[in-house]
């Protein structure tokens, strides 16, 4: 590992060079610090709360959105336990000493950190209230908090649990009750659990989702038919352009806290609103607490990696805090030749200037070296070659090396208890250095061999996004309102460097050759350049609520430029509405439904060389949601419909034209329609469930349309912790199902993946876990058009600690 570490070193790219420099000695100085506690006020300015009589689960979760800090209750069982409520203008400390009158918990304030615990005893078994302790205004310390302290209060990382406290996608902390989409949160728990390394994976487990594998690297994932057009981080969305295969969709989950995914158009706060939905990877904060964990994992087809991870606050107030992520990873696969290295190193910095004043900054760098699979040919009769699995189309001169750093910025502010501003904004940079063999996707049923084209490749991105906004609420009489008014803009500048030789390198088709002389000079090449994309926009959304019904009416202003070649594209003023309902049937229960119109604008180029135009359509979904056992589990149910045209079509007839691949036509209308059941947290005492399913079909209305969606998708997964004197084990299991796919003519097979873990605490700092991925050795096609083989049944062994 560590030779190959030193090669990596040792590979193109003297700043990203640098930047890894940087990244791993901080990561090494950060550890060993002893810091000293200390002081917030965060508990002592006063709050607008109204939180009703309900249980004391629900009302806590209230009050941590109503705060703005992070409550804890530490292990302590809530169950069956009411509060009154509490209203008025209080600060923190006093809101919640009104929450727990009567229930026999007092709790402690460090920062920006709430821990519930049960009220002392006396002797003869009255409650005793001790003092409630503010720490750090004293300039002491608690612990027991758990592995990461942070001030994202929606964080999730050391809850243990699959059940979020709520979902920042939708611009500020939310309640998934309160929130009329569906709604996915991948919590950090989980992805260790299911031992999810980068978000692909991640995505590969989402309900309702497929994953597409790319030509070059990476993936697209697509919800209820439709593609996830970009990636946001920290609410912040980031474009790419259609080929490098960096960070954004084959991003590490080393510094991600939790992935939140929201299905149906999220135009209103994004723009760029496609059906499918938005993913958004919220970053690991800095901690109010010193903390280090580190993972080791080894596993098939030497597959080996580490991750450190470190956490401190710099100054005795704790105003001043730090994060540090390094990992390597590197596999060879069971496709021949195939392999892969990667480094990726994050470093982030808090600091309230005031308890109403955060400014947080980070920057993280990625560098993959890999040789790719590009796929594999199918019959043009649809049939199956039946090719074995390890088989690669590609040369021993193969390469994918991929580039990127990222940076990101954001302030946050309290004006007063009713108004705050945040702005956020992030910037990359990729580059993508590729060279590679792909066989032609169709062959006749006869053929013995089959022709490849060789392409020699160079992406260069850079993005840039800004978003601000302002958030306050006032009462209208009876009514509660809260509004929300913002704007963003992001640009993307691409180039795309292309060379290629057409068939020039056939073989034959059940052994194909890999030794075979590199290109020296190519026959066909061009260059696309994007400069640039420019998307902005001003949005507003008001909440009113009134009793147990909340409607949220919004919309949304665009302005989109794309110029690619001799061909532009642009639209002004274009305007986007959202409304939605949601009514509180009981504390734990919620209706919904929801409008919004789908506004996307495209880049792909038809025959004739335009731009196709925008997607445009009209999504709507109602559901009901629950949040159960004190917020320890979320459950839903949706039912959805998406009509919209103009969604880009490959054009085979007009051949491979625009840039050595096939142009794209503009379909007719299509609609998509169906229902999704979710359950996410713990079911039963040491019990922690995900799951979901999908029913969607789609079809064409008018004209023709090409389909990637399956009709059918199961997303299952257990892990429960055994009890009493074997509580060091742990057990999990999954399944992941999907129905046949449609694409182009071409059809695969419905397929069924079951995994396993068995988890062992060694002591309360080590973790040892096996996980066996594809237990019944499925053979399967992830995806259909070009083939790509799912993994056989393969093991990875990992060991957790932490300090």
């Amino acid at each position: 590992m560590i030779g190959d570490f030193l090669v990596l070193k040792k590979m193109r790219g003297g700043r990203t060079h640098q930047l890894m420099s940087v990244a791993l000695m901080a990561t090494a100085a950060i550890g060993p610090m002893v810091l000293a506690p200390a002081a917030s006020a965060q508990a002592t300015g006063e709050r607008n709360f109204n939180i009703p009589a309900q249980s004391l689960g629900d009302a806590l979760v209230t009050f941590g959105i109503q705060s703005g800090m992070q409550v804890t209750t530490n292990g302590v069982p809530l169950r069956g336990v009411q509060t009154g409520g509490v209203k008025g203008n209080l600060a923190p400390a006093q809101a919640l000493s009104q929450l727990l009158a009567g229930s026999g918990f007092t709790f402690r304030i460090n920062g920006n950190v709430v821990t519930l615990e049960r009220a002392p005893q006396t002797a003869d078994g009255s409650i005793q209230l001790g003092p409630v302790r503010v720490e750090g205004a004293t300039g002491t310390s608690g612990n027991g908090y758990g592995d990461s302290l942070t001030s994202d209060r929606l964080a999730t990382e050391g809850t243990r649990s699959y059940a979020p406290a709520g979902a920042s996608i939708m611009k500020g902390g939310k309640s998934l009750l309160d929130i009329p989409q569906s709604v996915t949160v991948v919590t950090r728990q989980r992805i260790d659990d299911q031992n999810l390394i980068t978000l692909t994976d991640v995505m590969s487990n989402v309900t309702g989702v497929a994953v597409d594998p790319r030509v070059g690297g990476g993936a697209d994932f697509y919800s209820r038919g439709f593609q996830m057009s970009s990636v946001q981080f920290d609410g912040v969305p980031t474009y790419r352009s259609t080929m490098p295969s960096g960070n954004t969709f084959s991003a590490s989950t080393a510094y991600v806290d939790r992935v939140e995914v929201l299905r149906g158009s999220q135009g209103l706060l994004e723009g760029q609103g496609t059906p499918g939905g938005a993913v958004n990877l919220v970053r690991k904060r800095g901690t109010f607490e010193p903390q280090i964990s580190y993972t080791a994992r080894a596993g098939s087809w030497n597959h080996f990696g580490g991750i450190i991870d470190v956490g401190a606050p710099l100054n005795d107030a704790k105003t001043l805090r730090v994060r540090a992520v390094a990992e390597y990873d590197r596999q060879d696969s069971f496709i021949d030749i195939v392999n892969s290295k990667r480094f990726t190193g994050y470093l982030a910095l808090d600091y309230d200037f005031d308890p109403d004043t955060r400014f947080g900054m980070a920057a993280s760098i990625g560098r993959k070296r890999s040789v790719l699979d590009e796929g594999l040919p199918h019959f043009s009769d649809g049939s199956n070659p039946h090719l074995p699995r390890s088989t690669f189309y590609g040369a021993e001169w193969s390469y994918n090396d991929v580039d990127e750093e990222q940076y990101w910025a954001d302030l946050e502010h309290s004006f007063n208890s009713n108004w705050s501003l945040k702005i956020a904004g992030n910037y990359s940079k990729s580059r993508a250095h590729e060279l590679y063999l792909t066989p032609d996707n169709s062959v006749s049923p006869t053929a013995t061999t089959v022709a490849r084209d060789v392409w020699k490749t160079y992406d260069g991105t850079r993005t840039f996004g800004i978003d601000a906004h302002v958030d306050g609420q006032f009462n209208l009489g009876q009514l509660q309102n809260e509004i929300m008014v913002g704007g963003s803009i992001s640009r993307l500048h691409s180039i795309e460097h292309l060379a290629a030789n057409f068939g020039a390198y056939p073989t034959d088709l059940y052994n194909p050759e890999a030794n075979i002389p590199e290109p020296t000079s190519y026959s066909w090449s061009t260059t696309y350049l994007f400069q640039p994309i420019i998307q902005k926009g001003v949005y507003g959304m008001v909440r009113s609520t009134l009793g147990p019904a909340t409607l949220i009416l919004g919309t949304r202003v665009n302005w989109y430029k794309a110029v690619r070649a001799t061909s532009t594209f642009s639209q002004d003023g274009v305007v986007v509405p959202y409304a939605g309902l949601v009514y509180k049937l009981t504390p734990q229960w919620s209706a919904y439904a929801s409008y919004t119109d789908v506004f996307n604008p495209q880049r792909s180029l038809q025959a004739n060389g335009d731009v196709l135009p925008p997607v445009r359509g009209k999504s709507y979904e109602a559901g009901i949601k629950g949040e159960l056992a004190d917020g320890r589990l979320t459950t839903s149910l949706a039912l959805f419909r998406t009509d919209q045209v103009n969604l880009a079509v490959t054009d085979v007839a007009s051949g491979e034209i625009c840039g050595g691949n096939y142009c794209y036509l503009p379909s007719g209308k299509v609609r998509s329609q169906g229902i999704e059941v979710e359950v996410n947290g713990e079911v039963l005492p040491g019990l922690q469930l995900s799951g979901g399913y999908t029913y969607n079909h789609m079809e064409h209305i008018e004209d023709f349309a090409s389909f990637i969606s399956p009709k059918h998708m199961l997303r299952l997964w257990a892990d429960y912790r055994l009890p009493s004197s074997l509580s060091a084990w742990s057990l999990g299991a999954g399944v992941r199902y999907q129905s046949a796919q449609e694409r182009n003519g071409f059809r695969n097979s419905p397929y069924t993946v079951v995994s396993a873990k068995i988890g062992y605490a060694l002591n309360e700092q080590f973790d040892l876990s096996l996980n066996v991925d594809n237990l019944l050795d499925e053979t399967y096609f992830t995806t259909v058009g070009r083939d790509y083989y799912g993994s056989p049944r393969n093991f990875m062994l990992t060991l957790r600690g932490k300090i």
